[in-house]
């Protein structure tokens, strides 16, 4: 009993993520050293969160977001979604050193961890391994579908410059979410993830992914997902036709260095290219 509380508070020392504190974006984005995500206290045990979570918000996530430099005509639009026991207040650092061209949405997961902490799916230990509650996942990956939808109308948005970002467990997210929408998404940048479980289940058949591009970026030093998660991710990539980018930081833990900052930046830039909207 004792060796399986043990794994459980390592567990949830790994994916209680300082960057759901607004005050902690610097964890995520830094000049400096590699900063580690994970907190240093013990978080509370996930609750045994229905997979139907109910928002009294009119649409499918509560999010934050930054206008478009130009709202004339139909601007991009990028979905980011939060790691684990994150907030839709994480990743604005991030997102706001990218391209203003675009309509950027950072959207809240659905389940609460604690106070201002959400989560996607939940993970258990079971017999000294990580298992996921796929019901949750399921849910949370439906009302994604539907919310780029509803972000589309909302902001007026170009439904053909459609892209999705995740850290960690909303990387996870955004890659499943291309497999399942490829229709809807042009592209994703998905950073120090891993593949969403029975990710193959999600591929449609007949459909055509080399349309949507993938920016896959990892730490070397990740002891929440090592490299070899992205290297998975590659390989499920060349499965599928889904043609990537892939950058790797040499001693960087689980978050996001400027260095990695700089490189999406570019790589979205690129992307978009010469906007023109969708008649």
């Amino acid at each position: 009993m004792r060796t399986i509380l043990v794994h459980i508070c390592l567990l949830l020392l790994l994916f209680s993520c300082s960057e759901g504190d607004p005050k902690s974006d610097q964890d995520i984005v830094s000049r400096g050293k590699a900063q580690r995500i994970e907190t240093g206290t013990k978080a509370p045990a996930p609750p045994r969160a229905h997979p139907k979570a109910k928002s009294d918000f009119p649409f499918e996530f509560q999010f934050a977001h930054r206008p478009a430099l130009d709202e004339s005509e139909k601007p991009p639009l990028l979905i980011a979604l939060h790691g684990y026991g994150a907030n839709e207040a994480s990743l604005h650092k991030l997102t706001s050193q990218l391209d203003k061209r675009m309509v950027i949405v950072t959207a809240r997961a659905p389940y609460r961890h604690a106070n201002q902490q959400f989560f996607w799916f939940n993970i258990d230990i079971v017999e000294k391994k990580r298992k996921y509650n796929m019901l949750m996942g399921a849910e949370s990956l439906r009302r994604i579908g539907v919310f780029i939808d509803q972000m589309v109308e909302e902001h007026k948005a170009d439904p053909n410059q459609v892209y999705l970002m995740g850290f960690s467990q909303g990387a996870m997210l955004a890659h499943a979410a291309a497999v399942s929408f490829p229709e809807k998404i042009k592209g994703i940048m998905v950073c120090s993830g891993s593949l969403y479980p029975d990710v193959d289940k999600l591929i449609k058949p007949n459909a055509d992914y080399s349309g949507i591009e993938a920016f896959i970026s990892h730490g070397t030093a990740d002891r929440v997902f090592p490299i070899n998660h992205a290297e998975r991710m590659k390989k499920f990539c060349d499965e599928i036709k889904m043609p990537y980018t892939f950058k790797h930081y040499g001693g960087v833990g689980h978050g996001i260095l400027q260095d990695n900052s700089d490189d999406m930046a570019s790589w979205i830039t690129e992307q978009i290219g010469p906007v023109q909207a969708s008649n």
